[in-house]
């Protein structure tokens, strides 16, 4: 199922503000999704005069990942858990920050799921910064346990 409206972000992560980085998402469907993050002085992470470290990207995409996760599971009348960020390889950026006023699409793309809560996700972050198009693409593994409460108690 394909949504055209969606709740607020905050609604869909298992986060509190300050640490909900996501504005907004776009486009959800079972297994992708679109978010979009705007950079402003007031961003977290935001330093004067640079903008935002490109390495809080892999943030973005975990948590565009996150609000898929939280929005599959609403739609199912499910509740939103917690998820874990395990890890990628070769983040890689032709820039340092990502400047004030520009904003990122972020897109993530399961590509592959096992029972047991792993997933590996294709990620891409797509800006233009001074008229050049800047693509960042990794794949991220993450971890959603069913019983997260357990999980972090060590009894899974």
């Amino acid at each position: 199922m394909t949504l055209t409206t969606f709740p607020p972000i905050a609604d869909l992560l298992p986060h509190a503000p300050p640490m909900v980085l996501v504005d907004e998402l776009i486009q959800h469907d079972a297994e992708s999704v679109t978010s979009l993050v705007h950079i402003h002085k007031d961003a977290m992470f935001f330093e004067t005069g640079k903008g935002v470290p490109a390495w809080v990207g892999i943030e973005y995409m975990a948590q565009t990942i996150a609000a898929w996760a939280g929005l599959c599971a609403l739609q199912v009348g499910g509740e939103i858990k917690i998820g874990f960020l395990l890890g990628t390889r070769r983040y890689q950026t032709p820039i340092s920050y990502f400047p004030e006023g520009c904003t990122l699409t972020v897109r993530g793309v399961r590509q592959h799921h096992e029972a047991a809560g792993l997933s590996a996700f294709d990620c891409h972050i797509h800006t233009i910064i001074k008229d050049q198009p800047i693509d960042i693409h990794v794949a991220l593994n993450v971890f959603q346990p069913d019983d997260p409460a357990a999980f972090l108690a060590g009894q899974h």
